[in-house]
């Protein structure tokens, strides 16, 4: 149930439905806009006070307006004192954001779930890579400590047994 003017409640259907499915759903299966009627009942808000906290709950459920900035916003917009909006602020929290996003994780679970055990399947993956990059490093470095031993000094002596061209100087008997 709408409660808000025609034009209003249409540019944030119209937000609405560029969400994912998934908010879409949570949103649209909520009377959410009756939930914030009754905050502001609570605190005693007035008939276009309510409207408007209606609108900037919407802008910050919709995105258009950064949560951060939500309290200030309706102390700012709807004309409150600090204290009152800072309450009705965490109303809105528990009351209608913290339920749409419970009502979404349960509606997600097993998707949540599937994609749980898929990153943490990468990320074994990842570690037995990282594992056998390590030990590659680790045989890289001895190579190098074995080339960088100077050997100039030392006389080598050739096998006189060895014949021909073989490059893994196999010993002819």
């Amino acid at each position: 149930m709408s409660l808000l003017p025609q034009q209003t409640q249409k540019l944030i259907d119209e937000r609405i439905a560029h969400m994912p499915l998934a908010f879409q759903d949570v949103i649209n299966n909520f009377d959410w806009q009756t939930e914030i009627q009754t905050i502001g009942a609570k605190h005693r808000l007035t008939g276009d006070q309510s409207i408007k906290l209606i609108v900037e709950t919407a802008m910050v459920m919709t995105l258009i307006e950064n949560p951060a900035m939500f309290r200030n916003n309706i102390e700012n917009n709807i004309g409150i004192a600090p204290i009152v909006a800072k309450a009705i602020a965490d109303d809105l929290k528990v009351r209608v954001f913290d339920r749409m996003q419970s009502d979404l994780l349960s509606s997600n679970k097993g998707h949540i779930t599937h994609l749980q055990n898929e990153i943490n399947k990468l990320e074994r993956e990842m570690a037995q890579e990282n594992i056998s990059e390590d030990e590659n490093i680790e045989s890289i470095d001895k190579v190098h400590v074995v080339d960088s031993i100077d050997l100039s000094g030392v006389k080598q002596q050739e096998s006189s047994k060895y014949k021909g061209s073989d490059p893994y100087h196999e010993v002819v008997e």
